[in-house]
């Protein structure tokens, strides 16, 4: 998964915690991002990304 920071204007790799590199689904809410894989979904707080 990708992920961009604004302040830094790049691009992050995130793999650890993901079950699967295949993400077929992902949502925002309540400053949690919920990433659907292909086994399984992964709940990460905004705060923890890079």
């Amino acid at each position: 998964m990708l992920v961009y920071s604004v302040s830094t204007g790049r691009w992050s790799a995130v793999t650890t915690g993901l079950p699967s590199l295949n993400v077929t689904a992902f949502a925002a809410r309540s400053g949690e991002i919920y990433i659907g894989t292909e086994n399984g979904l992964v709940r990460i707080p905004e705060a923890n990304l890079p």
